[in-house]
């Protein structure tokens, strides 16, 4: 138990000072909106280029896992957005978005900085996924 709150706590710390740093007024909606637009465009593929420069791209891309993630997120969309439009009873566009919402993974945010800790450098490798 320890052991996964030494490794989630940071993260979940990082969250409460952002939402503490808005509700406070520290930080605005322009300084947020900007801090967002740095994380994705600049720092998430700066993060992903780095994990990825290690080893040569055909070592890292495996069909067989790019294949069934992709087969898993299209059934997963594909269930939230029936459950919108059949249970909830919303229009086609907003079960869309409820769908997103509910499939698109946070792994790079939260996903890939655990997998360091839990399983260290060879986290790093997109491949290590495949060779157990």
């Amino acid at each position: 138990m320890l052991t996964v709150l030494g490794i989630t706590g940071p993260i979940f710390l990082i969250i409460a000072f952002g939402f503490i740093a808005v509700r406070s007024g520290l930080m605005g909606q322009g300084e947020s909106k900007g801090l967002g637009i740095f994380v994705l465009n600049f720092a998430l593929p700066a993060l992903l280029f780095k994990a990825l420069s290690h080893h040569p791209l055909r070592e890292s891309l495996h069909l067989d896992l790019l294949t069934i993630y992709s087969l898993g997120s299209l059934l997963a969309l594909s269930i939230g957005i029936g459950y919108g439009i059949l249970v909830q009873k919303r229009g086609l566009q907003n079960a869309t978005l409820l769908a997103m919402g509910m499939t698109l993974s946070n792994s790079a945010f939260m996903g890939f900085p655990i997998a360091e800790r839990l399983i260290g450098p060879a986290a790093r490798d997109p491949g290590s996924l495949c060779h157990g």
